[in-house]
């Protein structure tokens, strides 16, 4: 008798559960899949094991969330697909899973955030001047959406141990902030960057339209493949990889591998990529293959932009000997350099009908361009 009490214990205690919720539902209010409830009518505390699945109108009219502000601690969350959330903000803290898939769309100053949520996924689902905001994760995948119309300082913010973005369309719209933020865990990350484009996009002050910042000494390996950028105007670069000064932990290294961008016009402050090291104990590696890039602006500055200050930067633009910088305009070099000279250089071959010249990079800096362009 005690061993079934005991197990019947074990099977009470793991038990989960769901809670359905609609915007607007009718009563019973019974937070089931047939009769969903209402936000309101949610309970305050949750368990790890429970979730909360937001659907569509069900026994209401309305799949549409607006105007509020709702705090899920703990469930695992999940927004079905064909709901829309406008000035809505959805925050999920401490749970196993946030879902986001098929067509939902976050707009009119919208906000999906999540702090140490362990496994982020959101697969189709639409951010227009709204922003996804995810932090302390094990794993974010972020594919098959649109951004637009982004204004102030919304932004797309991930921060997790495997951080995928696939096939993500930004459009429009000015922020002050960069557009696609990319942080490491405590432990580390890896970033994969698939088939992004950006097109009509504004970063205002000095800020990127996509940073990878290493914070408090963690590192990362990037890799970014195929993304497009096409009439984009940046305050700082299309793409930055930055170290920021913390302490003095013992050595690590960022590295980054970009290959096939496409860049169409636009105008950039501190070039196409800047490789920004302030760290002295930290190296940054990074690999420039298969770069078009057309009619940039550059503003009296370089398509490779590097800082060693006093990092050590190296930039192997030598692969495959397909890198072309053509049309530009108000470049002033192909190549500069700031911080200690002999902690920064950089390899490049391809094409150009622009200037060759370097500026203030080590001795192992070496350009080596056609003009086939």
């Amino acid at each position: 008798m005690k061993s079934l009490a005991y197990l019947l214990f074990l099977v009470e205690a793991v038990v989960c559960t769901i809670y359905y919720v609609e915007s607007a539902p009718t009563a019973p209010y019974l937070c089931t899949q047939s009769q969903p409830c209402r936000l309101q009518d949610l309970p305050t505390t949750f368990s790890t094991s429970d979730s909360v699945i937001f659907v569509p109108a069900t026994t209401g009219s309305s799949s549409t969330f607006s105007s509020a502000t709702k705090t899920l601690v703990k469930p695992s969350v999940t927004v079905s697909a064909g709901l829309t959330f406008s000035a809505f903000t959805l925050n999920v803290a401490g749970a196993s899973t946030l879902t986001c898939t098929g067509t939902t769309n976050f707009q009119s100053g919208s906000t999906l955030a999540t702090a140490n949520v362990v496994t982020i996924s959101v697969d189709g689902c639409n951010f227009d001047n709204s922003q996804l905001v995810g932090q302390g994760a094990n794993t974010i995948t972020f594919k098959n959406a649109a951004v637009s119309g982004m204004s102030s300082s919304k932004k797309i913010q991930l921060q997790g141990t495997t951080v995928i973005v696939d096939t993500v369309t930004f459009s429009s719209g000015s922020t002050s902030v960069p557009a696609l933020y990319l942080l490491p865990s405590s432990t580390g990350s890896q970033f994969g960057l698939n088939s992004i484009s950006m097109t009509d996009v504004t970063t205002t002050g000095s800020t990127p339209l996509v940073l990878m910042q290493s914070i408090s000494n963690r590192d990362f390996s990037a890799t970014v493949q195929s993304p497009t950028f096409t009439r984009c105007v940046s305050g700082g670069a299309l793409v930055e990889m930055r170290i920021s000064y913390a302490g003095s932990p013992p050595t690590f290294n960022c590295d980054g591998d970009m290959e096939s961008f496409t860049v169409v016009n636009g105008s950039v402050a501190q070039g196409l990529f800047y490789f920004n090291n302030g760290h002295n104990t930290a190296t940054m590696s990074a690999i420039v293959a298969v770069l078009a890039a057309t009619g940039v602006n550059y503003g009296n500055g370089s398509p490779f932009l590097i800082n060693a200050n006093p990092g050590i930067v190296g930039v192997n633009g030598w692969q495959q000997n397909s890198n072309a910088i053509c049309g530009g305009s108000n470049e002033a070099n192909i190549i500069t350099c700031t911080g200690t000279q002999a902690n920064g250089n950089m390899l490049l071959n391809g094409d150009t009908d622009g200037p060759t010249s370097v500026s203030g990079c080590g001795s192992t800096t070496l350009v080596n361009m056609g003009t086939n362009c």
